[in-house]
């Protein structure tokens, strides 16, 4: 169970580090997709 938490974790970080780009918010299909997918596991980090 823990496993799994903690790949949420890490995929939940990933994304996070991700919208730190600034050339992302160019590419605004992916900034959604990364955003409403980061959007889903905060409540599960956090």
């Amino acid at each position: 169970m823990f496993d799994k938490l903690e790949k949420v974790v890490d995929r939940f970080d990933e994304l996070t580090e991700k919208m730190a780009d600034p050339t992302l918010y160019d590419r605004q299909d992916e900034f959604k997709k990364i955003s409403e997918e980061r959007s889903n596991l905060e409540d599960i980090v956090k």
